[in-house]
């Protein structure tokens, strides 16, 4: 029963996180919604002004429920790992994700879910 709880409240943020990022995306200047994001678009958004920090925060938190989502199925995020404390809060997630970004600028070029999921992984990482 827990895990359906959790499943429903992940599809609702999710649903809540589209909705709300799209009509945002169309507030930018460019008016474009990339799909396939760097982390160099994601750094400016995280660092951006406030509608471009929401994206950031929309992007993080979608990441980061995929993340529970699969750990809470048995599985992996293609890959990553991640055992984030259900008392962690969203702006811990986010502090997590702009420190990578900031203080590893070498891996800007990569996916912007790459760089997020691995953020979120090395530092909420499982025991074996």
């Amino acid at each position: 029963m827990r895990n359906l709880r959790n499943l429903i409240q992940a599809g609702l943020v999710i649903f809540a996180t589209l909705g709300l990022s799209a009509p945002l995306a169309l507030a930018t200047e460019d008016s474009t919604l990339e799909v396939n994001r760097s982390g160099q678009d994601l750094f400016e958004d995280c660092n951006g002004p406030e509608t471009n920090r929401l994206l950031c925060h929309g992007y993080v938190i979608g990441i980061a429920d995929a993340l529970l989502l699969e750990k809470s199925a048995g599985s992996n995020f293609a890959g990553w790992d991640a055992c984030i404390p259900t008392e962690a809060k969203s702006a811990q997630l986010l502090a997590v994700v702009n420190k990578m970004l900031v203080e590893r600028p070498e891996l800007r070029h990569r996916p912007a879910a790459s760089i997020v999921a691995t953020a979120l992984s090395e530092a909420f990482p499982c025991n074996p």
